[in-house]
């Protein structure tokens, strides 16, 4: 039995698929915010995509009474903001919380990982994979 061919495994193509989509969300967010807003019954919280990041934020100080959720969705042009922001910016004061990560951090760090995964796979394979006999009455 043979190796397959690398085109054709699905966890190859899969990672293409992954990775295109972390692209797209790297372009789209120079030019958009996305996200949402959430007040709960104690605290704050928000997700989004702008400016070439990704972030979160927890807010656990004064709350407004009530519950309420919001999507968000806004053209911000991300005019002299850098193409390669600040890898990580976590931030940390009393009760709140917001942490960052670049979209050029998360495709590294997908692409990193992808790539060992395939490597893995690829010994793994090998192990597996018998020589094909020789063909009867061929010479060696």
């Amino acid at each position: 039995m043979l190796l397959r061919p690398f085109h054709r495994w699905k966890s190859f193509w899969l990672g293409v698929l992954v990775l295109a989509f972390l692209g797209w969300g790297w372009i789209r967010s120079m030019s958009y915010t996305d996200g949402f807003f959430w007040i709960l019954k104690h605290d704050r919280v928000s997700a989004w995509q702008s400016w070439g990041q990704l972030g979160f934020a927890w807010d656990g100080s004064k709350p407004p009474s009530g519950t309420m959720f919001q999507w968000i969705h806004e053209t911000t042009p991300a005019i002299g903001e850098p193409l390669f922001p600040r890898a990580v910016v976590p931030e940390i004061y009393d009760r709140q919380f917001q942490f960052s990560i670049a979209h050029w951090f998360t495709m590294l760090l997908f692409v990193v990982a992808w790539t060992a995964f395939l490597w893995w796979r690829i010994r793994r394979s090998k192990r597996f994979v018998t020589p094909t006999p020789p063909e009867f009455g061929s010479a060696p």
